[in-house]
């Protein structure tokens, strides 16, 4: 499937910095066509810039916001372990907030049979977890940014500054040092609003974010409960960021 070859390109990318048509026609299985179309896919999203024969990995990365759905198809196996991780952080009777991501959208088969209380200012999310009766939904509402599929802006943050959660769960574009960080000025905004009305703090992220700063700082990493992440991530990095708050994966 397409998703899993995406996933083992990454993987390689991750491991290597460099990939070649050839070897990954090899590991995979499929043809040189198939290899390509990947690797386009890959390089229009800002993950990898191709070369004559392969591809090396976008050491740019931090600097390139990817669309809904460029990030929906992008190491998905990782996003349902992160997501799986997160659900047993959720127990019943918990008011929670869960941010717009495409990692967030893979909590819900872990958390559907608990009775919450969740707000969200995701429109995807909304979309997911309406008509579950064990939930109670709150959308947010605000300005509609096609990229992210979220609502943000002043009465975004409005709405968010007046509730208070036990927990919140959050997306970010990437995690350096002491700086958790987004592409966008609004999303971050809000961000810190709710992560400043929230009991406990969780961010969910892949593991090939770690050590990339985007453009907003919006918390401390020091100041969060736990980073969310797949097992992927190398043990370097885990001890590094072990010294900031703990490292679930």
């Amino acid at each position: 499937m397409k998703e899993q070859r995406i996933d083992m390109i990454m993987k390689e990318l991750e491991k290597y910095g460099i990939v070649t048509v050839n070897d990954l026609m090899k590991k995979l299985g499929v043809t040189r066509m198939t290899i390509g179309r990947d690797l386009k896919l890959l390089e229009d999203s800002g993950m990898l810039k191709r070369t004559h024969g392969g591809a090396v990995r976008n050491n740019d990365l931090n600097l390139v916001e990817l669309t809904h759905l460029q990030k929906k198809n992008i190491n998905i196996s990782k996003k349902e372990e992160i997501g799986k991780l997160a659900g047993n952080y959720i127990e019943n009777g918990d008011i929670i907030f869960i941010g717009a991501s495409t990692t967030n959208e893979c909590l819900l088969k872990y958390i559907k049979n608990k009775r919450i209380r969740i707000i969200t200012n995701s429109f995807y999310i909304f979309e997911q977890y309406k008509g579950n009766e064990d939930f109670e939904l709150i959308l947010t509402g605000g300005i509609w940014r096609e990229k992210s599929g979220a609502f943000i802006g002043e009465i975004t943050d409005r709405v968010l500054s007046e509730i208070k959660v036990d927990k919140s769960f959050i997306g970010a574009n990437g995690i350096k040092d002491n700086n958790v960080t987004n592409s966008n000025k609004e999303e971050a905004s809000l961000q810190k609003v709710i992560m400043s009305n929230s009991q406990k703090n969780y961010v969910l992220i892949d593991s090939n974010k770690f050590d990339l700063k985007d453009l907003y700082t919006f918390y401390q990493t020091d100041k969060i409960d736990g980073i969310i992440t797949d097992s992927g991530l190398a043990a370097a990095l885990k001890k590094k960021y072990e010294k900031y708050t703990k490292i679930i994966n």
